[in-house]
């Protein structure tokens, strides 16, 4: 099954490693699903882990979150999109997603967004 997680999932997986958006990171991990990224989500992934904002969350963790984007970048399939979306006006960025879902054959879409749960199937 191919995947693509937006970054307020992997975020949520992060904050909550006990919660439900932490299993689909477990799914991933143990090959039962295929997490499907871009150039531009896996930059938009580091950016946003990376960012002071989370250190609340993350500050004495920030060494596993490192190596988790590592992880994700050494082991996720990453795609080139071909195709330049604009479907989503309101909020750019949700393009992205879209993109790597139509160049990746995605299953499903992950995300907690409304503008891409808005979309419906």
């Amino acid at each position: 099954m191919n995947v693509v997680l937006d970054t307020n999932v992997v975020v949520s997986a992060i904050i909550s490693p006990n919660g439900s958006t932490a299993r689909i990171i477990d799914a991933w991990r143990s090959g039962r699903l295929t997490w499907i990224l871009s150039p531009p989500l896996l930059a938009e992934l580091r950016r946003v882990l990376r960012d002071p904002k989370l250190d609340r969350y993350v500050k004495s963790r920030r060494r596993e979150v490192d190596e988790f984007v590592a992880e994700v970048a050494a082991i996720t399939t990453i795609v080139d999109p071909r195709e330049f979306l604009s479907v989503i006006e309101s909020d750019e960025s949700d393009n992205r997603v879209l993109e790597a879902a139509e160049e990746g054959a995605a299953d499903y879409i992950v995300s907690g967004d409304k503008d891409l749960l808005g979309l419906g199937s």
